[in-house]
Order: C-alpha cells, then structure tokens, then sequence
C-alpha cells in the first residue's frame, strides 16, 4: 500500500470515527470474492441470461419456466458462497456500534449470515419464495430450487386471487417490479437519518439506489466510497474514495475505525 493509499485510508477511518450515524449501501462487488460474479460483468448472469427476456415481471407470468432457468442458476451461486471478509468486517463494525444498518442491492443474504442484524434488502432475497398475487409465502428449500417451477399451494382454493401469476417466484425484485413500500420507508428513513453513508462495491447507477448519494450529500452527509474504480459519484459527491476490493480494503479500515 502505498504512503497516499495509506493516507487516504486514515482520513476515511477519521470521518468515520467523527460519525454517529453511519450506514453502508453495498452492491455486486462486496459479493464477488464470495463467488458471486457482479450480474452485469463478464461472466455475470446477464451472459447468460438477458435481462430483458428473462428477469421481467411480465415473463415470469407469460413463461414461468423461462424465468425458473435463471432462478436456478442464481440459487446455485448463492448456495456455494460464504461470507467473505468484507461482508464479516461490517458485520463487526455493526457490533461494535460504529455501523448502524446495511442497505444491500444484493440478493445473496450474505450480510445476514455474516452477523449483520439490520439490512434492508433492496432488491428482495432468494430466502423466500412468494406469490405476488395471493401473499402466500414460504422458505426456499434448504437443498435448493426444484428443477419446474413450484405452484401456489393455494390456486385451488383462492382460484379468484390467481388472475395473473400461479407459480411462487424467489421474493426478489425483477424488472417491471415495484420495490416493497416497507423497504421504501426504511430506505427514506436512513437517508433522512445517516451523517455518513458508505458506498461500496457499486456504482450506485440504478434507482432507486442511484438517487441516494445525491439525496444524502444534499443533507450534509459524509461519503466513503469503496470501489475498484471511480464511479459518476466520485468526484461529485464522495468526499474520500478509496480504490480497491471491499474485501480487502474494509478490514483494513475496520482495524483503523475501531483502534
């Protein structure tokens, strides 16, 4: 490391340090030493799989089995992968009272098996599966996801709630999906509440996630921001940009911030 990286690096654990509100909003790259390539990378799922073909709302009614393919794909990644050290670095800054909650665009529920207590999933979890129609829900199965796709156990006796959709599908978000109200309202009040928000491991260009840097930096927040390259927020908005990969870069600083 070098005596600049070293010093950016006690500058970003000084603002911190500073903080008495401090929430972290992760994406693709907090994953990716887990064996969780980032979606949009090469080799990511969208090589595979279009987003625009298979991870619509509108598809999923129109050919369940279509969108299956590409959830068995994601569930087969998520169930190979364990928490890496940046994943367990702000599972303890959270213990340690120098983090107050995880805002994540990742649907791998890493940050939970890592020790984190307050996430607020963004775009949903593979945990669960649900039916957008009648509300039933329950766990996806411990040894994964069935080859077919899973029907509602209640179409047969709700028929009436079953207009569009029939099949249960992972609780995550597609495209064409609202996000859930509740993880609105808790989004809006972190950003209402934080004076240091961390952003690591995503270029925060998708809304609703892209809109918070703006929002907080209105508000007087602090940001760190923590990628392998500059981002359109980093000049703009970060007010200390440390270049490199979560998992190594966030221990280092939880070592500083808690010192």
């Amino acid at each position: 490391m070098t005596s600049a990286e070293n010093n950016n690096l006690e500058k970003a654990a000084e603002i911190w340090r500073a903080s008495k509100t401090a929430v972290a909003l992760t994406g693709a790259g907090v994953s990716v030493a887990s064996g969780i390539p980032d979606f949009r990378s090469s080799g990511g799922l969208w090589d595979e799989f279009e987003p625009m073909e298979y991870a619509t709302l509108n598809t999923f009614i129109d050919e369940p089995e279509k969108v299956w393919k590409m959830f068995l794909a994601v569930s087969s990644q998520v169930r190979q992968a364990s928490p890496n050290p940046a994943h367990i670095a702000l599972a303890e800054l959270e213990k340690a009272g120098k983090l107050r909650a995880v805002i994540t665009q990742n649907i791998d529920g890493l940050h939970q098996v890592a020790g984190s207590k307050t996430v607020i999933e963004m775009h949903g979890c593979g945990r669960t599966l649900a039916c957008p129609e009648c509300g039933y829900h329950e766990p996806t199965p411990t040894t994964g996801l069935p080859p077919q796709p899973i029907p509602c156990p209640r179409v047969a006796t709700v028929p009436g709630s079953h207009q569009l959709f029939h099949y249960l599908k992972p609780d995550v978000i597609l495209f064409g999906e609202d996000l859930k109200r509740e993880v609105m309202q808790e989004i809006i009040h972190w950003q209402n509440s934080l004076d240091l928000l961390l952003i690591i491991g995503t270029s925060a260009e998708v809304h609703p996630a892209a809109g918070l840097p703006t929002a907080v930096h209105a508000l007087g927040a602090k940001i760190i921001e923590i990628n392998t390259e500059p981002t359109r927020i980093t000049k703009t908005r970060t007010d200390c940009f440390l270049q490199g990969k979560a998992e190594e870069v966030l221990p280092a600083l939880q070592k500083l911030v808690l010192a």
